[in-house]
């Protein structure tokens, strides 16, 4: 391709880059501590129900590049490729992917916990809706043409057979291709989709936890709503925009809503507009423990420490609990502040501590 002019000099040394990043340093595993840290950190964080009801939300992306019709059609209906297809069955996200005890620990939790099953319903529902989306544009030219001008680049000369298979709604090696690029679009479902320090610092791949989804989002923004405007596409940017952060809103709302109700929350209507702003605003890293934590004092430095710091609840609460222990011993431990470990038990932590330790009450009262 060099020698023929399709390519620079500039672009081979990237090229190469990339390769090496991802199959050379993307290869190499992580210590067992760091793996240990990360896993146990997954297990005390989003390895329970509450967070597996956080993963419903993602469906609002697919609803806004997709189409609402094509993702309900998706979610409910049959599913004419399933993650197993793309060989995605065992992957949440690249970040949770580990082979190790403790990786294989926390893929049972989050089995257990429902967490696996809605997030498998939410990758299959994004590519089925994606996949609903380009059959129906395969029916006229117009769409045929789109088709061209989108995966043309990607597909090469295999293009048309794929426009074909689309339009003959056939599942072939090309539309599982497809399918890939397009939930890889919208998850980081694979090292492909991960950054180059990621890939080339295995150790430091800690400081990526509960990360890259967030990261992945940005990276819809760039390339759905920044990038189009940059081409001169202003209509078709703000149109995305108002789709992709209207559906975000309203679906995390929803969730936040359903988690409040679970936890036994008080949530009243006039919270709604807040409750929407930070719903929002979640999805790009932002919250509101956060701003009132750290934000609103001024504490610059203390955000971005709390932002980069892995969380490790479970390890926290052992070491809290090894303090304690003596007073646990002898009956002089505060009852009520014993039962705050109780929310880093894996799966049921969250519920137990809101029903029986006295969560919901606090939360109550912090909002009045």
């Amino acid at each position: 391709a060099r020698n023929r002019g399709e390519v620079s000099d500039d672009a081979i040394t990237e090229l190469s880059e990339m390769l090496s990043s991802r199959f050379i340093g993307g290869e190499q595993s992580a210590g067992g501590a760091v793996q240990f840290l990360r896993d146990t950190g997954y297990m005390g964080t989003i390895a329970n129900p509450i967070s597996a009801i956080t993963q419903i939300g993602d469906l609002a992306t697919s609803g806004a590049l997709y189409g609402v019709r094509n993702t309900l059609a998706a979610m409910f209906g049959p599913k004419q490729i399933k993650i197993i297809d793309l060989g995605l069955q065992q992957t949440i996200a690249e970040e949770m992917t580990n082979p190790s005890l403790t990786g294989r620990i926390l893929n049972q939790l989050f089995r257990v916990s429902g967490f696996k099953r809605v997030d498998q319903l939410g990758k299959e529902s994004t590519i089925n809706a994606a996949l609903r989306k380009y059959q129906t544009m395969a029916q006229s030219s117009k769409g045929r043409a789109e088709l061209q001008r989108q995966w043309g680049e990607v597909f090469g000369d295999e293009t048309e057979g794929l426009i074909a298979d689309l339009q003959a709604r056939v599942v072939s090696p090309n539309v599982k291709v497809l399918a890939f690029h397009t939930i890889s679009d919208v998850q980081p479902v694979s090292r492909l989709e991960m950054p180059q320090f990621y890939n080339e610092n295995p150790n430091g791949r800690l400081l990526y936890m509960l990360k890259s989804f967030t990261l992945k989002q940005y990276d819809i923004a760039r390339r759905e709503i920044v990038q189009e405007y940059q081409k001169g596409n202003k209509k078709k940017a703000i149109r995305n925009a108002a789709m992709l952060f209207g559906y975000l809103t309203a679906a995390n709302t929803g969730t936040q809503v359903a988690k409040d109700i679970l936890l036994g929350r008080e949530f009243s209507p006039d919270q709604i507009p807040e409750r929407s702003l930070w719903a929002l605003l979640g999805v790009y890293g932002a919250n509101q423990y956060m701003s009132e934590r750290y934000l609103e004092r001024g504490d610059i430095k203390g955000a971005l420490v709390n932002l980069i710091t892995p969380a490790t609840p479970l390890i926290d609460a052992g070491v809290d609990l090894g303090k304690d222990l003596k007073d646990i011993l002898d009956g002089s431990a505060d009852p009520e502040a014993a039962k705050t470990y109780l929310r880093s038990i894996p799966v049921i932590g969250p519920l137990l501590y809101a029903w029986f330790g006295g969560g919901a009450e606090a939360y109550n009262e912090r909002q009045e």
